[in-house]
């Protein structure tokens, strides 16, 4: 997608130059946003490990995690934004948005509407960083998100 636009791409190109038969790609995949889908659910799929595997409980650390990880694959992102498939992206966080959404804002399952507008934000937050023209270093944007939410969770005491 460096070279063509992603709806010039066939799915022959795509099995001819990872050299294996249509059939074969048919097995594991139906259309060319199954392979997106694939490696960015893998890549999120990263993150929840990650975050289980180190217990990592802290909302900064937890933005700190998610914000290496794509970092570590932010030209695949980028490669997705400029071909207008954002909404590749946003799907692929849709079965562990809601566990990290919770983590980081300690919010809980009956707090849905909370929660969904939260899981929007940070997304698009990621995409928006991921995108910028003079984007912010991982460290400089994860302040921004931290008191993002660190707002969320005042304003949450306060009523």
């Amino acid at each position: 997608m460096q070279v063509k636009t992603y709806h010039e791409i066939t799915i022959v190109e795509i099995t001819e130059a990872a050299d294996v038969a249509r059939l074969s790609f048919y097995r594991h995949f139906n259309s060319k946003e199954d392979i997106i889908l694939f490696k960015f659910k893998d890549i999120i799929s990263k993150i929840v490990r990650k975050m289980s595997a180190n217990a990592i409980n802290a909302p900064k650390e937890i933005l700190d995690l998610i914000l290496g990880i794509i970092d570590s694959f932010k030209s695949i992102f980028n490669v997705i934004i400029k071909q207008n498939l954002y909404g590749l992206i946003v799907q692929s966080f849709s079965s562990d948005i809601r566990l990290i959404t919770k983590k980081i804002t300690r919010l809980e399952d009956s707090d849905i509407h909370l929660l969904t507008f939260y899981e929007g934000a940070l997304v698009n937050l990621i995409i928006e960083w991921i995108s910028s023209e003079n984007a912010l270093s991982k460290d400089e944007y994860l302040n921004i998100i931290d008191n993002i939410f660190n707002k969320q969770r005042l304003f949450l005491k306060s009523n």
